[in-house]
């Protein structure tokens, strides 16, 4: 949001081009400085999405009121290794405002400046799924029934032909227009390259087989603890799936 103004002119570039509709638009922040703004001219463009990353929690309660306008935005939280204080505390945090905004939950990429204190183990994974999966089973509160929704929506998802990233179907470019593979990860060894394209894809064989591709997209192929997230997302979508079969 610190260069709001260079997205609303890069988006008119767009435009102008005649490659806007084709393209998705999502936009992810922390959601502190999302203005009146920025909520018009999110909500007149179809298709756009704001992803508000939850993190601590942080964002001052008097901004909440501000992203509730937003017709289409997801709260995304991350699932690290203190899943046991994180996700409790996302969900007091969000019952005690008063949200029922969507909410999804993705597994930590050990990338870049991520701490190895994150790191997730077959144990946590196994774990925070074993947790989440009793506040969605019979959710007892807003923030868990939410949740049961957004798992449940993102499990049906059929038909990816592409990849999340790694490829050259999608590209991060920053504000000094210098292109990377991942806007989570922006240090000059993931500058967008063939070699790096062609990582991407071997480290992807036999994805398309398995049973969380329509989800994950393959993951990232970045990330140095890949064994353990490819664990949570395929339990994330057995999930999904699970609660599908029981609600229909």
């Amino acid at each position: 949001m610190l260069y709001w103004g260079v997205v609303k002119a890069l988006y008119q570039v767009l435009c102008d081009d005649g490659v806007y509709p084709e393209l998705i638009y999502r936009v992810a922040t922390n959601g502190d400085l999302v203005n009146d703004d920025y909520v018009r001219f999110a909500n007149s463009i179809p298709g756009w999405l704001t992803t508000i990353s939850w993190h601590d929690g942080s964002i001052s309660e008097s901004q909440w009121p501000v992203l509730r306008r937003l017709d289409r935005c997801l709260i995304t939280g991350l699932v690290t290794s203190r899943w046991r204080d994180e996700i409790p505390a996302m969900r007091d945090k969000y019952e005690s405002l008063g949200l029922s905004l969507p909410v999804q939950l993705w597994p930590v990429h050990l990338v870049g400046q991520c701490s190895e204190e994150d790191k997730l183990t077959a144990k946590s994974v196994d774990d925070a799924l074993a947790y989440i999966q009793s506040l969605v089973a019979n959710p007892q509160d807003r923030f868990s029934a939410v949740l049961r929704k957004s798992i449940i929506v993102h499990a049906s998802r059929r038909g990816r032909e592409r990849p999340d990233c790694g490829d050259d179907s999608v590209i991060t470019v920053d504000l000094h227009g210098r292109e990377y593979l991942c806007q989570h990860n922006p240090l000059p060894e993931t500058l967008s390259s063939h070699r790096l394209m062609s990582r991407a894809e071997n480290i992807r064989t036999g994805c398309r087989e398995c049973v969380a591709w329509d989800h994950c997209g393959g993951g990232c192929f970045l990330t140095s603890n890949r064994k353990a997230e490819c664990r949570f997302y395929r339990g994330y979508v057995q999930l999904g799936r699970s609660l599908n079969e029981t609600a229909s």
